[in-house]
């Protein structure tokens, strides 16, 4: 199909890419679909949930979210922190996941495994 622009710049459309609303063919119908799960920019493993009250705004959670949640038997409020025990953010088995109550918590964590304290570096 040949869709003109203005009087001299012509595009032209490739039905193969389109369904019959003329919108691009989302979710399974599409060919890039790889079963809803996909990796942010971080590393962690994103599965599409759409009716998760926290997914973001293209419909995925973090697994990571999502097995603790599973271990928990509740969703996970927004202050809380699903921990990686061994540091490997694509790691979910649920004995390398832990939940802290707030970032301030998980930061804690992190200053006692370095050896850091309120009053100062104690080696």
């Amino acid at each position: 199909m040949r869709i003109t622009y203005g009087l001299h710049k012509e595009y032209y459309v490739n039905y193969k890419n389109y369904n019959n609303n003329g919108l691009s063919k989302l979710g399974k119908l599409n060919h890039r679909w790889r079963g809803g799960v996909t990796s942010d920019k971080s590393g962690y493993i994103l599965v599409k949930s759409i009716n998760h009250p926290y997914a973001d705004k293209n419909g995925y959670v973090r697994r990571s979210h999502l097995i603790m949640e599973k271990i928990i038997g509740r969703f996970i409020l927004p202050k809380e922190i699903v921990h990686h025990k061994n540091g490997i953010t694509n790691d979910d088995r649920p004995t390398n996941l832990s939940l802290f109550l707030s970032q301030s918590h998980h930061i804690s964590h992190h200053w006692k495994e370095i050896g850091f304290t309120k009053t100062g570096l104690c080696r």
